[in-house]
């Protein structure tokens, strides 16, 4: 679903006469419409199930969605509580072989319950996502907890979009270190550092362009099963982002990350080296502005098979009972 061509991307650069600084702050204490898509493939794979008798393995997945972000609530000094209802969804994902056929009627419940749903963001004056979660879906038992939780992960990738850490002075050009969207969908975490370097580039009225690029290593999940089951990436990011400082928020954004593999980690093992990848894309909308999201659907498993190194391992969470 995401070019290979996409591991040719460069190393870090940064422009050194960026253009004139301008502040740039959320105000969470209006509301914020989206449209944002994330493309994911995923090194090992991922499980998908609905609340009863299905489930698949997915090797990649497609998320489209349009959100209604409501004013936010602040909690206190450093967080506020915003509510964002998921107006219409579209998720895509391509199985393993071995499921093929039977992702089709996954997909197509997994959309039935996200959309109406609502996703609720913990976020800092700073821009930086501290929490998401997702409500309205049932979790009444283990299953019903476990789909809610592959939901979240999923839809972390989307809205990893709105993730930015802005400028607190009027920088031209600041550091974030580890953004999400630098990370991936595993339920207990993402270790490791990264660092973005954020430049403005060009300021027009209202419309400030910040173009953005960095590095660093992730390692999905814990290490405490020790080196056997540890997978570390090197992992690079690039992104462009319009700002409008009317609105005070992302207008639009666009990003790509291409995570490869180190020699140790046990999926490189072999010569394996499946790599993860993303490119994502947010787009502002205006109250009442329509965008189409196109259907749920299986997609071709890939021709780049997983390896059988890659099979005794997976993202996300395994399913129970």
């Amino acid at each position: 679903m995401v070019p290979l061509s996409l591991l040719a991307m460069p190393a870090l650069a940064v422009d050194a006469a960026p253009a004139e600084s301008v502040v740039l702050q959320w105000d969470w204490s209006q509301p914020h419409r989206w449209y944002i898509e994330s493309d994911v493939q995923l090194p090992l794979y991922m499980w998908f199930q609905t609340p009863f008798n299905h489930q698949a393995r997915a090797t990649a997945f497609n998320i489209r969605l349009v959100t209604q972000c409501a004013p936010g609530v602040p909690e206190n000094a450093k967080t506020w509580e915003v509510a964002c209802t998921l107006e219409d969804v579209a998720l895509s994902a391509s199985p393993m072989s071995q499921d093929e056929g039977k992702m089709q009627e996954i997909v197509t419940e997994l959309d039935q319950l996200m959309t109406g749903a609502v996703v609720q963001l913990q976020v800092r004056p700073d821009g930086r996502l501290s929490n998401l979660d997702l409500e309205g879906v049932y979790r009444r038992n283990q299953r019903g907890g476990e789909v809610v939780e592959t939901l979240r992960l999923i839809l972390s990738r989307g809205f990893a979009a709105i993730d930015m850490e802005t400028s607190k002075r009027g920088e031209k050009q600041w550091i974030e270190k580890t953004p999400w969207v630098m990370n991936a969908p595993v339920s207990t975490g993402n270790a490791g550092l990264a660092q973005v370097v954020h430049t403005v580039n060009n300021v027009d009225g209202h419309l400030v362009s910040v173009h953005s690029e960095g590095q660093g290593i992730m390692t999905p999940g814990s290490e405490q099963d020790g080196p056997a089951t540890t997978n570390r990436y090197d992992t690079r990011y690039v992104g462009d982002t319009t700002w409008d400082t009317r609105a005070q928020g992302i207008m639009s954004r666009s990003w790509t990350v291409v995570a490869l593999p180190t020699a140790s980690s046990a999926i490189a093992s072999a010569g394996a080296g499946y790599p993860y990848l993303q490119m994502g894309r947010l787009s502002s909308l205006s109250e009442g502005q329509g965008w189409n999201v196109g259907e749920s659907k299986e997609i071709a498993p890939s021709d780049s098979e997983q390896t059988a190194i890659q099979m005794l391992q997976s993202m996300g969470i395994t399913p129970g009972n």
